[in-house]
């Protein structure tokens, strides 16, 4: 095995556990996994992680939480297993192991392959990405297929996505509430400042991937100044680690009038005013606020496109 590629293997937990009765919350949402268990009793009980990445682990945890219950045990790293498994990881690090496959069939963008093979006397059930994300969204369809009781003993389907960007919005403000009363309380913001739990923020975020969200805008269009505050950007940075084992990236709405409001400039932005000094911070996406006009007396100078990664 080249030292290049990282194995890890994830085993699929062999006890059954007995719940206690509990009511349905909603809180799962599509992602309950009931009819998976059930329509996967003729798939393999390993799962094989392929690479470092923390999306691609976040995919094989996906796996094997939604098959957790079958009969499994625990396999050796170092190696694919010698019998059946399903392999998760990107194309750079799956076709070494797999030197058969075309290239033809890669997928691009965010695209995932989802192919059956045979090699060496196991059969193996890829889940290839041509990112990171891909290997996530391959995952979830597979899963959803198992679910739908669709054929899964054999597969050869490349999917890619139409659009790069497929972001959400919220609208949400720093004190909890909602724009226009949406949706009950924010799962991001309170009392001006990202909430302590973000539990919840977790959840969604693997709602979102689910569906091949990849991003998303947390607070009201109509923004407030002190979502670029010094005292935010680090609280900011909390919740795009939350996204970020989703493969979601976050975005804020800003107040154009924010390098005024909060940065203290009354004229134009220069390379030593608190403007740039803000580009220094983790990178952000950012969107213009609806209704808010920039001050005309403010000279706002270029800046490459960022993300918060």
């Amino acid at each position: 095995m080249r030292d290049a590629f990282c194995l890890a293997y994830i085993a699929i937990l062999s006890p059954i556990s007995i719940h206690t009765a509990f009511a349905e919350s909603g809180a799962e949402a599509w992602l309950r996994y009931s009819q998976v268990k059930d329509g996967a009793t003729s798939l393999p009980n390993r799962v094989a992680v392929v690479g470092n990445s923390e999306i691609v682990r976040t995919a094989g945890s996906e796996l094997v939480r939604a098959l957790e219950g079958r009969p499994g045990k625990r396999v050796p790293t170092g190696e694919l297993p010698n019998a059946d498994a399903f392999v998760l990881g990107t194309w750079r690090d799956i076709h070494p192991l797999f030197p058969s496959l075309s290239r033809s069939r890669v997928p691009s963008g965010d695209g995932f392959w989802l192919k059956t093979v045979r090699q060496h006397g196991a059969k193996y059930w890829l889940i290839i990405g041509a990112s990171n994300r891909g290997v996530l969204y391959g995952t979830f369809s597979l899963l959803a297929r198992i679910a739908q009781q669709q054929h899964v003993l054999t597969l050869d389907d490349s999917q890619s996505p139409s659009a790069p960007i497929r972001w959400v919005s919220q609208w949400d403000n720093l004190d909890r509430t909602i724009e226009r009363g949406y949706a009950g309380r924010s799962i991001f913001l309170d009392n001006g400042q990202v909430r302590g739990d973000l539990t919840r923020v977790s959840e969604y975020a693997r709602l979102l991937a689910s569906i091949g969200i990849n991003g998303c805008a947390i607070n009201n269009v109509n923004a407030d100044p002190r979502v670029l505050s010094s005292e935010m950007l680090p609280q900011l940075v909390r919740l795009a680690d939350t996204f970020r084992p989703w493969g979601v990236k976050l975005a804020i709405s800003v107040d154009l009038s924010s390098p005024m409001a909060v940065g203290g400039l009354t004229a134009s932005a220069s390379r030593s005013s608190p403007l740039p000094r803000l580009r220094l911070q983790p990178p952000l996406g950012l969107a213009r606020s609806k209704g808010r006009p920039r001050p005309r007396r403010l000279r706002l100078l270029p800046s490459p496109r960022r993300e918060l990664r």
